[in-house]
């Protein structure tokens, strides 16, 4: 189970990834995050917990990147995972940023159903907020 949203940002990737790799600070740009950390940035295997503005702290760890072009934070619900994928494609004007996030596994669709219209309703203002931070002074 899948859902995504998309949204034009008049910045770099790198500017973006830049942004992306400050995890400490994902609070200030994403509504739906109150704390995140890693042990290691964004860096693959790097460990950590998110705390959302609504529901419990939950334990992270980055299984995917790639500097200025993609990462996903994965996280385990029992039988099943959540992963959030974040890709940059670069554009004539600035860059196309794609915010993913994908159940997987034998329960994914009870929480797909369950989660999903709640997390991916969030997904238009995380990218606005996203969109706001990387653009400001641009």
């Amino acid at each position: 189970m899948k859902f995504q949203e998309e949204l034009q940002i008049n910045a770099t990737p790198q500017a973006i990834y830049e942004v992306y790799a400050e995890v400490d600070q994902w609070s200030e740009w994403d509504p739906g995050v109150a704390e995140a950390a890693t042990n290691n940035g964004l860096a693959v295997g790097s460990a950590g917990t998110l705390r959302p503005t609504k529901g419990p702290k939950s334990k992270i760890k980055i299984t995917e990147a790639t500097e200025a072009k993609s990462f996903t934070v994965t996280s385990r619900l029992p039988l099943c995972s959540l992963q959030f994928v974040h890709r940059l494609k670069p554009q004539s004007s600035g860059t196309l940023v794609t915010h993913e996030i994908v159940f997987d596994g034998v329960l994914s669709p009870v929480f797909g159903r369950l989660l999903g219209s709640q997390l991916s309703g969030d997904l238009p203002e995380t990218l606005a907020g996203l969109k706001k931070k990387c653009e400001v002074g641009a």
